[in-house]
């Protein structure tokens, strides 16, 4: 099948990490700059906003805008991981980059403003000064771009007076977002003449306004650099437990989870607060693909994972507007597990509302029979059964490599994974001498591995899809696509 078609597959089987293996595949296949530079862009805003690895995708970005100069998005999606990493030299060199391959007024202007925050931030009030006059000129900006000019002119004599009236201001403010910019602002001449009341002014123009970016960098920043970093918890939980609406405080958690994750590399802290976005708001796939690899793909407990799954997917309307939770947990319970009765559970309310999905349809065929109808109650909520203490189909019995070449009657053998395989994962088949006979090999021994292949698609190295199998005494080596 061609690349678009594959993706499309794995896009149905919710593998983005297997979406990304693809794309990178795409990437070295072809050689049409235009289409590998489309190839980059997409990994990028898959590894930055689905999987939640924005480091990794700022090369992809960055490869992006070489191999086509059009993409000028994909330097301020690279400018937004900076902001994130807290990174704003990084920041300040993108956006003078994009100043220069810029023809649009508006967007130089607008550029040009943030180009003065960021200065600002970094100590060079001269260079935040002439961005401001030319944002100013520019137009089409945020008006308060002038009053931003006069936070970078103040001096010795006059910043007390001028951090008093944006103290004002911020009191009067009217929204949450209006003060934490104002609150911003005076921040930032404190810095410069009054370190002293620089934290209290960044707390609460954080707790004021907690995503916007400059907040975040200068707030966050301090405090990693006292080695402080369970105040910045202590104040985000704050600012959770201030938010009562449930989908914001969801944006909230995830955008606090992705800080952990990608600014702060503490994945555990990052789990929590992403587990937490999940809870409020099962629809947030990619706060479900972190909580599962890590706890997962790296922690090895697929039932705590596959118990999430089970319960928000039953919760009212969440089946219909989270498939993926029921297409995932079928195939974790199915493929990680082995247990083929809670992955019908899964699969059976996936087929009420997306009958045509492939996940469900390569159970379908594993078990021989086609799903629907009513669905097998779920255990009591008030005693639910923990997935661990349910036991998983026997798996098959591992066959010991022999030393030897192998005998007449062990015509098939099971190989491990291959030792140069990038994510090594110890699945394998086995071909046992009871399914071909000596006389039918090597033909239908290969068959058979195909069939077994396709219907064992857990037991297959998750990277390269190959195995060896001895055949007679002759080492043959299959290739074969997972998910053809």
């Amino acid at each position: 099948m061609d690349l678009e078609q594959r993706l499309k597959t794995l896009e149905g089987y919710h593998d983005w990490n297997g979406v990304v293996e693809a794309l990178e595949q795409g990437v070295i296949a072809t050689e049409d700059a235009a289409r590998k530079a489309d190839y980059h862009l997409r990994l990028g805003r898959l590894l930055h906003r689905h999987l939640l690895q924005g480091v990794r995708a700022l090369k992809h970005f960055q490869d992006a805008y070489k191999l086509n100069p059009t993409y000028v998005g994909a330097l301020s999606e690279a400018r937004a991981i900076y902001w994130e990493l807290g990174k704003l030299n990084m920041v300040q060199k993108l956006l003078e980059l994009q100043l220069k391959n810029t023809q649009d007024a508006a967007v130089k202007a607008k550029l040009a403003a943030e180009l003065g925050d960021v200065a600002f931030d970094l100590g060079d009030y001269d260079k935040a000064r002439d961005a401001y006059k030319r944002a100013a000129n520019g137009g089409g900006v945020a008006s308060d771009v002038g009053e931003r000019l006069k936070d970078a002119e103040v001096n010795a004599d006059n910043w007390q007076e001028r951090l008093a009236t944006l103290l004002r201001q911020g009191q009067e403010a009217t929204t949450d977002l209006e003060r934490g910019v104002l609150l911003l602002r005076a921040a930032r001449i404190a810095r410069r003449f009054a370190p002293s009341e620089l934290e209290e002014l960044l707390v609460k123009a954080y707790r004021a306004s907690p995503t916007d970016p400059s907040v975040a960098a200068l707030y966050e920043g301090l405090l990693v650099e006292g080695q402080r970093t369970d105040s910045i918890v202590e104040t985000q939980r704050q600012v959770l437990k201030q938010t009562q609406d449930p989908s914001a405080r969801a944006d909230l958690a995830q955008h606090f989870g992705s800080r952990w994750a990608l600014r702060h590399q503490n994945p555990e802290l990052a789990a929590q607060f992403l587990e937490e976005a999940l809870r409020l708001e099962p629809k947030r796939e990619e706060a479900f693909s972190f909580v599962r690899d890590f706890f997962g793909v790296k922690g090895g407990n697929w039932e705590y994972v596959i118990r999430i799954a089970d319960e928000l997917s039953d919760r009212a309307g969440v089946q219909r507007e989270a498939p993926y939770l029921l297409s995932l947990g079928g195939l974790m319970a199915w493929r990680e597990r082995g247990d083929l009765n809670l992955a019908r559970r899964f699969f059976q309310r996936l087929a009420q509302v997306e009958p045509q999905n492939p996940a469900l349809l390569a159970f379908e065929a594993q078990i021989g029979e086609k799903l629907g109808g009513s669905v097998p109650p779920a255990a009591p909520e008030a005693t639910p059964a923990p997935v661990a203490e349910v036991a998983p189909s026997p798996a098959p019995a591992p066959v010991v490599e022999p030393k030897s070449a192998p005998k007449a009657d062990s015509i098939c053998r099971r190989v491990p994974v291959s030792s140069d395989c990038p994510r090594p994962r110890d699945r394998s088949i086995a071909v046992s001498t009871s399914d071909v006979t000596s006389a039918s090999a090597p033909s239908a021994c290969l068959d058979l591995a195909r069939t077994r292949w396709t219907n064992l698609l857990p037991r297959v190295c998750c990277h390269c899809s190959s195995r060896s199998f001895v055949v007679d005494g002759s080492v043959l080596e299959t290739r074969f696509n997972t998910f053809a």
